[in-house]
């Protein structure tokens, strides 16, 4: 009796979510030309494009940049690392509106405005991938890096044979959320872009579609990231086992 009452809560959670998944697949389906007038629209597949290199880039960089912040704030003892990791926290739940003054200041100075590097740059320092892998990589018993220590002196070696294999699963978890997270920005790329339409994101161009082919846009546009979900849902999950407090 308590598992049926359980599945009640999750059951809401799901119509909640995927109510407007599910009405915008059923709309762009009224019609089979509203998926032809996608089709023939090579702007469209342009802005997709663009799109998923701006994500992937982003989510690389993030990783990349990621895991040494993510173990020195999970494993170097320095002082002050318990005060400045819980401010570097405080930063990860400050919302967009509230950084995107000091970030249009910063890109203006460095002369990136309407440039993707701008877009990207700014998506690939998101906080939430070092959290994630200081998370992770606080479960990592100590005794492996002493063991290791003993054979090798090359932080490359360590981390390509112990911290990388360890946090395999977490890395592809950060690199998929912020590969969606780029993937579906809007704010950022219109203040940080406003005169290079060219280069929107495919999610700040879906408006200008026409009103017959939006629905049907909007499907296309989810397809790469379920495709991506599906290929690695099992590394996210295993991933997210390290999401515990340490």
């Amino acid at each position: 009796m308590m598992k049926k009452i359980r599945w009640i809560p999750a059951s809401l959670f799901l119509i909640v979510f995927m109510g407007p998944v599910l009405y915008v697949v059923v709309r762009s389906a009224e019609k089979v030309q509203y998926y032809e007038l996608i089709v023939n629209n090579h702007s469209f597949f342009k802005y997709a494009l663009k799109t998923i290199g701006y994500s992937l880039l982003s989510g690389a960089l993030s990783t990349v940049l990621a895991l040494p912040a993510g173990y020195i704030f999970a494993k170097v003892r320095f002082r002050f690392r318990n005060i400045l990791f819980f401010i570097y926290i405080l930063v990860m739940l400050l919302p967009f509106q509230a950084t995107q003054l000091s970030g249009y200041l910063m890109f203006r100075r460095l002369s990136l405005l309407d440039s993707p590097l701008a877009l990207i740059l700014i998506m690939s320092f998101s906080p939430l991938p070092v959290f994630l892998l200081r998370q992770c990589l606080s479960s990592m018993p100590d005794d492996v890096s002493d063991a290791f220590s003993l054979e090798s002196r090359s932080v490359f070696k360590y981390l390509r044979y112990m911290v990388i294999p360890f946090a395999k699963p977490m890395l592809v978890t950060s690199f998929m959320l912020v590969f969606c997270s780029t993937y579906g920005m809007v704010e950022q790329a219109k203040i940080y872009m406003p005169k290079n339409i060219e280069d929107y994101p495919l999610s700040a161009v879906l408006d200008y579609l026409p009103e017959e082919g939006y629905y049907a846009g909007c499907t296309v546009y989810l397809l790469p990231v379920l495709l991506i979900y599906l290929a690695i849902e099992k590394s996210m999950r295993k991933g997210m086992e390290y999401y515990r407090w340490n």
